[in-house]
């Protein structure tokens, strides 16, 4: 949702045999090594093992892949002010820089034809990389205040675990963006990039492509978890305004991110499957589906007031988008409050 690259680079590991296939970019020596595999479920070895290939530097991140030197975690009751500095018990921690790289964003439609989708398609016809589907909505036309959101919250049920892992990433999480999808905060639920467990954390990706995370908290399949982004005064209209974004176990937070962004963030995504290096879609959690319920979206009523805030998601439009459907990968929504992501696991 965010820049295009179109420079990729693959990596193809078979047995004890590691072939590395390289184009452009000016990239130079050697892949990384594949991440720690020692906790996978199970990997069918008669398969040629494919990971789509980074350059150095980059990881995965649930609105693309990033350059390390543009990711940074928050300390636990740190905030990020306006400038992109890290504030910790009111001293600037760090203050990153705009990104100095490109986001690099991969789906098979821009794969097909290159090195990557060739060695691909030598163990599988299948490659999904990024947003999947999800379910979407803009914010009402109010008419005196601007056209925003200030708040969203879902519980997200964790799923079983893929019945076969090995380099996947995947993502779930509902949304907020401005109308461009140039910056987003979520509640993330992640399972893999090197560790086979479910972990959840709260994201922020400003407009000069830095990226902020919380800590990133372990939880366990068939959890509730609630995840929230809410703006701290309820009845934020203009700039400058303050946000939370956490994830809670019943009323024990987990992890939690604050940041001031000055977004007007017109659009919800109340649930949506991101993943990458998935070649089988026995990398896909073995439950075949995630389930978002209880969602409320909010938007601003009356800033003279600050604990204002109307509840709006019965009156939103909401609609499914679809980028990849492979492995049957679909989501239905049966009222507004509740979403559930299907695909088939096997």
């Amino acid at each position: 949702m965010r820049k295009s690259f179109d420079c990729n680079m693959n990596e193809l590991v078979g047995g004890l045999v590691a072939a590395v296939l390289a184009l452009g970019c000016g990239a130079e020596g050697p892949a990384p090594a594949p991440a720690n595999q020692q906790n996978q479920s199970s990997v069918d070895a008669n398969v040629p093992q494919v990971r789509d290939w980074l350059p150095p530097g980059y990881v995965r991140t649930p609105n693309g892949q990033f350059h390390e030197s543009c990711v940074h975690e928050v300390p636990e009751g740190g905030e990020v002010d306006e400038t992109g500095a890290i504030w910790l018990n009111g001293k600037v921690v760090s203050a990153p820089p705009p990104c100095a790289f490109e986001v690099l964003h991969l789906n098979r439609e821009n794969v097909v034809g290159n090195t990557y989708g060739e060695v691909a398609r030598q163990s599988s016809a299948l490659l999904i990389d990024g947003w999947t589907r999800y379910v979407q909505a803009y914010a009402n036309n109010m008419g005196v205040f601007p056209v925003r959101f200030n708040g969203l919250e879902a519980t997200m049920t964790v799923p079983t675990a893929p019945s076969q892992a090995l380099f996947q990433t995947i993502f779930l999480f509902p949304s907020l963006t401005p109308a461009d999808g140039m910056a987003i905060l979520q509640p993330v639920l992640r399972y893999g990039d090197g560790i086979q467990k479910w972990m959840v954390a709260g994201w922020y990706v400003d407009r000069s492509d830095n990226s902020y995370h919380s800590q990133w908290v372990q939880v366990n399949p068939g959890e509730n978890i609630v995840g929230w982004v809410r703006d701290v005064r309820n009845s934020c209209v203009g700039t400058n305004c303050s946000w939370d974004v956490k994830l809670a176990r019943g009323n024990t937070t987990l992890t939690s991110l604050r940041t001031t962004s000055s977004e007007a963030y017109a659009r919800a995504q109340k649930a949506v499957l991101e993943v990458y290096d998935v070649t089988k879609c026995a990398y896909l959690p073995a439950s075949g589906f995630a389930n978002f319920t209880n969602t409320k979206v909010y938007e601003p009523y009356d800033p003279s007031n600050v604990d204002a805030r109307i509840e709006v998601t019965n009156s939103l439009v909401w609609k499914k988008v679809t980028v990849d459907s492979s492995c049957g990968i679909d989501v239905q929504f049966p009222n507004p409050q509740t979403s559930k992501i299907v695909w088939n696991p096997n």
